[in-house]
């Protein structure tokens, strides 16, 4: 299935800031939503459909944002690799739901935001036991490598951020 574009008529859709928010079937760089539009920097928000084969989109989202050749455009992909795999598998979001990443590059910060529906057993934390663990590493990541970083549960929504000063 080809990506889709959300909003009437202009495709698009004004999320809370103003900014514009594009979903995304990942289905690659030929797909023309994927394309920077002329004259203009990418949007920072992508919707992602929360299944796993997503990630790799908000890291591509990443990339566009940023620019290849941005120091710390490794770490933020990282990062927002591991903060929507987490919203994949433990959010009330996956399957069917959509993830939101916003990407913003400021004053020697990246600032990202990774929303998603939430859930009411969990919320995005390390584990005590992450030296042992099979898994659940992706938040000891986030607390090494980023400046700061939070969540914020709101509306039944949860957003996992982070700063990281280059």
């Amino acid at each position: 299935m080809r990506g889709r574009r959300r909003g009437r008529g202009t495709g698009d859709e004004r999320g809370e800031r103003g900014a514009t928010m594009t979903q995304s079937r990942g289905e690659g760089p030929q797909d023309d939503q994927h394309r920077q539009p002329a004259g203009g920097p990418p949007s920072p928000v992508v919707l992602v459909v929360a299944l796993p084969g997503e990630v790799r989109t908000a890291r591509r989202h990443v990339r566009r944002v940023l620019g290849q050749g941005h120091p710390a455009v490794r770490d933020v992909e990282l990062l927002v690799s591991e903060l929507v795999t987490n919203s994949v598998q433990h959010s009330d979001s996956a399957g069917d739901g959509l993830v939101r990443v916003e990407v913003t590059n400021a004053d020697g910060v990246v600032r990202v935001e990774v929303e998603d529906d939430g859930s009411p057993d969990s919320v995005p934390c390390m584990s005590a036991d992450h030296y042992s663990a099979d898994n659940g590493r992706g938040m000891l990541l986030v607390d090494a490598l980023a400046t700061t970083w939070g969540v914020l549960r709101e509306k039944g929504r949860t957003t996992t951020w982070f700063t990281l000063k280059y």
